[in-house]
Parts: C-alpha cells; sequence; structure tokens
C-alpha cells in the first residue's frame, strides 16, 4: 500500500486525489491518502479499482470531497475495488448518488458526511457508521432506497468479513492526529473510544 500526502496549498504533495489516483507511478498499487485541510473538488467522477483509503490528517470534518460535473463524487468497481472514507465530507451533484459501488467491490465509511446525493451500494461487504446524510440523502442497497435521517448508523457486513464498526485508540502515540492505520482500520485519540 502507497501512502500519499494531498494538499491543495503545498506544492511538494499531490494537488488532487485525481492526480494521485491517475500517476501511472501507482498503477494498480493500493492507496492510503492522507488529506490535508480542505476542498477538493475533482472535475469528474473519481473512479476507485484498487483498495483506497481516504483520510483527513486534521481529524474529521476538515476535508470536504465534491465533483463539478453532473456525477458522482466516487465510482467504485473492478475485482480488487475497495473505497474506506473515514471522517471525510462527500458532496455529490444533485440527482446523483455521492458514491455509487459495482456487484463484488467492498465500501467503508466511518464518520463521515454525504450531502446533496444519495449513495447507490451494490457491493459486498458494505460498513456505514456514524455517517450523517444531509439535504434528504438516502441510501439504496443492491438498487432498493432506504430513506435516511439527519443522523444515521447502520452497519451492513457481508457474514464472511465484519470489520470492526468503531475506532481504536493509538497505543503508545503521543500525537493527537486521527487516522485509521492501514492495516488495522481507524484510530483516534477520542477518550470515548473504546
Amino acid at each position: 500500500m502507497y501512502t500519499a500526502r494531498i494538499s491543495p496549498s503545498d506544492p511538494r504533495a499531490f494537488a488532487s486525489l485525481r492526480a494521485v489516483l491517475h500517476d501511472p507511478r501507482h498503477a494498480g498499487t493500493d492507496l492510503y491518502l492522507h488529506l490535508e485541510p480542505g476542498l477538493y473538488t475533482e472535475p469528474h467522477c473519481l473512479e476507485i479499482t484498487t483498495r483506497v483509503m481516504v483520510v483527513p490528517v486534521a481529524g474529521p470534518g476538515s476535508v470536504e470531497i465534491a465533483v463539478q460535473g453532473d456525477d458522482s463524487v466516487f465510482a467504485v468497481a473492478g475485482e480488487r475495488a475497495s473505497l474506506e472514507l473515514y471522517g471525510v465530507h462527500v458532496r455529490g451533484a444533485a440527482g446523483h448518488p455521492g458514491v455509487r459501488t459495482a456487484p463484488g467491490t467492498r465500501f467503508r465509511a466511518i464518520d463521515t458526511v454525504f450531502s446533496s446525493g444519495s449513495l447507490k451500494i451494490h457491493g459486498d461487504g458494505t460498513e456505514i457508521v456514524n455517517c450523517r446524510f444531509e439535504d434528504g440523502g438516502s441510501t439504496g442497497w443492491a438498487g432498493r432506497a432506504v430513506s435516511c435521517g439527519t443522523r444515521t448508523s447502520t452497519t451492513r457486513s457481508s457474514p464472511s468479513r465484519t470489520p470492526s464498526a468503531r475506532p481504536s485508540a493509538p497505543s503508545s502515540s503521543a500525537t493527537s492526529s486521527w487516522e485509521p492505520s492501514p492495516s488495522s482500520g481507524p484510530r483516534s485519540r477520542s477518550p470515548t473510544a473504546p
């Protein structure tokens, strides 16, 4: 798994999610994306074909990802495709799902806000925990829409793989940043974490 830093202002980092996803050096590579605070507006839908983890380095609520066009923000497709969102705000175009997944893919969202659109989930092993749906967003499971309120916590996973639904506290780190480990899922310095 390759770790990439994305920043709208630092010239030493990638400038956008699209820049990392389309970089030929990372073709076919699983990606762990650390996003600096800010708004990331992509010109078109981001196609996810490998395992991709999206994590804001400044914690939940510090990153918003949107699309300029009339499309979804993320499309997850392919036999190795997996998208994990931790604490980001996904703003889809009106009338289009913010995230859409194809059969056989995996999707996980924890502490994420979805607005101006819904989710269209057809993948296996889907997990949505402590997420908020704004602007009338809904979740479609295998083509069936399920309305969600202003605050929703829903978990749906395949029986063969049930990942941890709650962030775990770091072992001995003195840092106050919030980020998941590429191998073990989300990490949190929150005193309420188990």
